[in-house]
């Protein structure tokens, strides 16, 4: 009798626990299967009209300008590289345009530019992109853009710099370097890693536990189907809750309507338990590792790391896979600093030394170093959505590069209040920051001029958006701020919370069903 109790408010959890997050998971289903193939809706934008207000793009802000270049050559030349593509100006930067995208992905997604490199003084002279694609250079004769093989055909490029007489490009997950009279040859540079056993960090192997990608593609063609359970799941429930209210309705008064009715709830019914019972371990992998993605249960794997030999199935042959985020050049001490996932990466000598692993001098926010420099005279500045610090490299020394006063009470959690995403200064003298939400802004003004960086016109009038980043956007919240403010960042993990507690009390369920059924069986007499 106890557990009939327990059954019946364990069965009252579940519908009602089910219902409140059913569209929710509609669209976390479809969504996470999409951004688990960017290759398949890559040509695919959503217009302006169905983007949220405070998405829209004004003075350079939400990474439209990711990196910029000034020619040395030519004074007039400004090239600026960001989320929306590559943008050139002849007139020291009262006007820009969209550099021609003859020879480019015709993807918003994967044209969208992380770092660039104007290669002059050359036989080929041009602008060379880093975009979510791959490598591309720009023939300022031809004007006609050029795909530079690497290794995978699309290769997240997140640096390109000068190593001593060479250009060192970055990707996610390689380093490779191109001769400056020859950039269509990208030779590929081993980075050696000074472990005793590789190890990958708690918030990695969430992620990709999340999506399956752990395992490959098969794995993530395993979690691609339990997500198509889960909204068949979601669809389903409606339906079995619906339906038993709805068919008193008078426009079922037919009987053989009726009966048609009752035989798609029975359908229901039988496939909503066998689908949800064989799919429950992976769904709550989902939902366990959607619970500790956002803030502020992330707070609780921040730290941790496992080794890759304990984990059943994965294999990482190369350990820097998908894992560098940005990368300099030291050429007062002749080594490379990279910024990755696992920590901060210093080598011995030069590229190809042995890399060590170090805490980062400063504080970096959780996505990353998206500022990683050297100035004219060996200092770093080391940047994120944490704010902008300069270093001394001698001694470690760190002060904020916008106060001048030591940082403190940095959070790498919750961003700060200058969520800096790229800072430059100009042949002039003049300092700039861009930052997530404000975009431009001067740091220390010489010779300002308020035409200086016009944005194009057309960020107004025809933006657009990714569709992958729109779907990035509804699938982990963020696309909600405008509705919920502050508190958008409790949404997923209180959904994460109440769909665990469905799939648990879904799975009691389904066990205390087969163990009475069971049960009774036994206790029928045999005639």
């Amino acid at each position: 009798m106890k557990m009939n109790k327990i059954y019946r408010f364990s069965k009252s959890i579940h519908k009602w626990s089910s219902i409140s997050i059913s569209i929710l998971l509609i669209w976390m289903g479809i969504s996470g299967i999409l951004l688990n193939h960017p290759e398949l809706i890559k040509t695919i934008s959503v217009p302006k009209y169905l983007i949220p207000g405070n998405y829209k793009i004004e003075n350079w802000n939400r990474s439209t300008l990711s990196d910029i270049k000034f020619s040395k050559r030519d004074t007039n030349l400004i090239v600026i590289g960001g989320y929306e593509g590559v943008f050139i100006s002849r007139d020291r930067g009262s006007t820009f345009s969209r550099v021609n995208r003859k020879g480019l992905e015709n993807s918003q997604y994967f044209n969208k530019t992380k770092s660039i490199y104007i290669l002059e003084n050359t036989h080929k002279d041009g602008i060379l992109a880093g975009t979510f694609g791959g490598l591309n250079f720009y023939d300022f004769k031809t004007k006609i853009w050029e795909k530079i093989p690497l290794k995978e055909y699309y290769e997240k490029v997140v640096k390109i710099i000068d190593y001593k007489n060479e250009i060192a490009v970055f990707t996610s997950s390689n380093a490779y370097l191109l001769q400056k009279e020859n950039i269509r040859n990208a030779k590929p540079i081993a980075l050696h890693k000074n472990q005793k056993e590789a190890s990958i960090t708690l918030i990695e192997l969430f992620f990709h536990l999340h999506s399956g990608e752990i395992w490959g593609l098969p794995g993530k063609i395993i979690f691609d189907l339990a997500g198509l359970i889960m909204i068949f799941l979601s669809i389903s429930g409606l339906y079995l809750w619906i339906t038993p209210k709805s068919i008193k309705l008078k426009i079922f008064k037919t009987d053989i309507i009726k009966e048609n009715i009752w035989k798609i709830f029975r359908w229901t019914h039988n496939y909503h338990l066998k689908l949800g019972i064989y799919a429950s371990t992976i769904l709550l992998i989902m939902g366990v590792t959607g619970f500790f993605m956002r803030p502020p249960a992330i707070v609780a794997i921040m730290n941790g790391e496992i080794a890759i030999s304990k984990i059943p199935g994965l294999s990482m042959p190369n350990p820097w896979e998908d894992r560098i985020r940005n990368a300099m050049y030291d050429r007062v001490a002749d080594r490379m600093i990279i910024d990755a996932k696992d920590g901060f990466w210093l080598s011995d000598k030069g590229l190809a030394g042995k890399y060590s692993r170090t805490a980062p001098p400063v504080p970096i926010f959780a996505m990353g170093a998206t500022v990683l420099e050297q100035e004219s005279n060996g200092d770093y500045l080391i940047g994120s959505f944490a704010g902008l610090y300069r270093v001394l490299p001698e001694n470690g020394e760190a002060i904020d590069a916008l106060t001048g006063r030591n940082p403190y009470n940095i959070s790498l959690i919750r961003p700060g209040s200058n969520l800096i995403t790229s800072q430059f200064t100009t042949p002039a003298g003049d300092r700039y920051i861009t930052t997530h939400f404000g975009g431009l802004q001067p740091v220390m003004k010489t010779n300002h001029s308020s035409k200086l960086l016009s944005m194009p016109k057309e960020f107004k009038s025809n933006y657009s958006m990714s569709l992958w980043n729109y779907l990035f956007e509804l699938h982990n919240g963020r696309i909600f701020e405008f509705m919920l403010g502050d508190f958008y960042i409790l949404l997923i993990p209180l959904a994460s919370l109440i769909f665990i507690i469905s799939l648990f009390t879904g799975v009691f369920d389904w066990f205390y069903i087969k163990i009475m059924h069971l049960l009774n069986r036994k206790k029928r007499p045999n005639l």
